[in-house]
């Protein structure tokens, strides 16, 4: 009797893909070049494998071996990539080879060959950091003057301040590809970060032939300070002026005083439609100055229709007391009887002078009649024995003032040094309210990077392998969105759309949207060979077009 068919079969989901950009980006050819650990190890494969690891979520290290069963490795790493490079004593050397060569330095090398590849525009970088929360307190402290990361306790962005914690800092260009990032301390200062970034965006331009000069940093508030402005000066900056500055709070006061029909419309900036209920924010603007440590700069006051709700909760809450407090004052001042009317008049003017700016307090002396006891007698007029006074009181909103002050929670001002009459051209208030909001793209990479399939069960000790799996996790993050960049840029080149959920197209794919076409893609390994174990399906080829992969890309990569 003739033996079965011996066949087995593995999944490889949307793996590939992800392999595909890494093999784009040369991480693998980068990485050998760079690093060197004296092992039988292949630190670029297994660099790769530990990004695809954390793109299907991450395995502790004690367990990325365990992958190796679950997955068509040869598939993804191509033949001869040895398992043993996946156990968890080779992989945390690896690690620390990674972070003697410098992590920094591997990052940049990998991010240029991004820029040259996909064609970045590195002509605006954005900044912005995050804290990652970690589990335990068994974390050792970093040696004197070390630039290793401490992970220690800070201002937590997660509101967990119980919690040690690592920053991750992010330098993204077209707004949301991470070119350069950072894991720092858990007690770094923003302020004190943006000041250091600046130096890194200054050196990275130098290094690779770029124009600082023709460069555009774009950070949150947290940049405004009088070192980092003296530092920001030598290139081109987008910020938000702090409310704690005396100048913005002058600046919108004044704006918003004037006549309102001088604002300038930008209207709506948001892709999204908006509805009935949540309406798309429309905005508009007034363009001035501020002084700020000597140097004056250009401001512009942006006024947004979907009133930050914060700021407004704040200005009900201070309203809400205000009025409390007024009431408080009427009713002690109205339970006082007069025997003069003077004194009563005497005593309004003086609860009318404690009146605040939000409210207004109407006062009327009234006449009290006190009597005798008993019935008067039948036919015969109730003769009063004293005639005492009482001050009424209604209390009014003063509505002008409280517009005024809800239109001013509103406003946010926007500074920079692009000044020049041919700067003012080309960046108009639109084109830098437009800039900046596009800063959001970093608070998309925050959520990926806060993600628990991503980044719970961080099972290391050493902040310098927390360092690494920093650089891991920003590479994954670069893959991520130049797979979402390369979709969206297809589909604007064609104006062909994508089947993302059942029954509805988009224009906008994500790369989540992604993996879901791809599960449970499996291979057959029959007589040696690795074959497809199914064709793909219309909706499937539609994707891997718009990506620029080929079905045979899910095949092992040639050696």
């Amino acid at each position: 009797m003739e033996a079965p068919f011996q066949f087995e079969i593995a999944d490889v989901d949307h793996l590939p893909i992800i392999r595909k950009f890494a093999e784009k980006l040369g991480i693998s050819d980068i990485v050998n070049d760079m690093v060197s650990t004296g092992m039988n190890l292949d630190v670029g494969k297994t660099l790769i494998f530990l990004i695809l690891d954390t793109l299907s979520g991450r395995s502790p290290l004690y367990r990325v071996a365990d992958r190796y069963t679950d997955l068509e490795v040869e598939a993804l790493m191509g033949a001869g990539f040895e398992p043993s490079s996946l156990l968890s004593h080779n992989l945390g050397r690896m690690l620390d080879c990674l972070h003697e060569t410098g992590t920094h330095k591997i990052l940049s090398a990998i991010s240029h060959r991004a820029v040259n590849v996909f064609s970045l525009n590195p002509k605006v970088w954005y900044f912005d950091t995050t804290s990652i929360s970690l589990y335990g307190n068994a974390y050792p402290e970093p040696e004197q003057d070390s630039e290793t990361p401490h992970v220690t306790h800070g201002y937590s962005k997660d509101h967990r301040p119980d919690l040690k914690q690592f920053l991750i800092s992010l330098l993204c260009v077209d707004r949301n590809i991470p070119m350069l990032g950072r894991v720092k301390n858990g007690n770094a200062s923003d302020v004190t970060l943006n000041n250091q970034v600046l130096t890194d965006v200054s050196k990275y331009l130098a290094a690779h032939g770029f124009d600082d000069k023709a460069t555009i940093y774009v950070a949150d508030s947290a940049m405004v300070s009088e070192d980092n402005l003296a530092k920001a000066d030598q290139m081109r900056f987008l910020t938000r002026l702090p409310a704690r500055y005396k100048e913005c709070s002058r600046v919108i006061e004044g704006t918003v005083a004037e006549n309102t029909r001088d604002w300038h419309p930008i209207g709506v900036l948001s892709q999204d439609p908006g509805s009935p209920n949540r309406p798309a924010a429309e905005y508009e603007y007034k363009e001035t100055t501020v002084s700020l440590y000597g140097n004056t700069y250009r401001a512009i006051v942006v006024h947004s229709s979907a009133y930050d709700k914060r700021r407004q909760k704040a200005v009900d809450r201070m309203i809400n007391k205000d009025h409390e407090e007024t009431k408080i004052r009427c009713k002690k001042t109205g339970d006082v009887l007069f025997h003069c009317e003077e004194d009563a008049e005497d005593a309004a003017r003086r609860l009318v002078e404690t009146q605040s700016f939000l409210h207004s307090i109407q006062t009327r002396v009234a006449t009290v009649f006190l009597y005798g006891k008993g019935r008067p007698p039948k036919g015969k007029e109730r003769n009063p024995l004293r005639t005492d006074y009482r001050i009424e009181t209604e209390i009014c909103q003063n509505e002008e003032t409280i517009t005024k002050l809800r239109r001013e929670a509103g406003c946010i001002v926007l500074l920079t040094n692009l000044a020049s009459e041919a700067e003012r051209e080309e960046y108009d208030a639109k084109a830098l309210l437009t800039l900046y909001k596009e800063q959001y793209g970093i608070e998309q990479n925050f959520g990926f990077l806060k993600d628990p399939a991503i980044v719970d069960g961080i099972f290391l000790k050493k902040p310098e392998r927390i360092e690494v799996l920093g650089l891991i996790m920003i590479l994954a993050l670069m893959i991520w969105r130049l797979m979402e960049r390369e979709m969206r840029q297809y589909l604007d080149r064609t104006g062909e759309d994508l089947s993302d959920w059942p029954k509805r197209r988009t224009t906008r794919p994500t790369s989540f949207m992604m993996t879901t076409k791809f599960h449970s893609i499996k291979l057959i390994r029959f007589e040696g060979k690795l074959i497809l174990a199914q064709s793909f399906t219309e909706t499937q080829n539609a994707w891997l077009k718009a990506l620029g992969v080929k079905p045979a890309d899910f095949l092992p990569p040639p050696n």
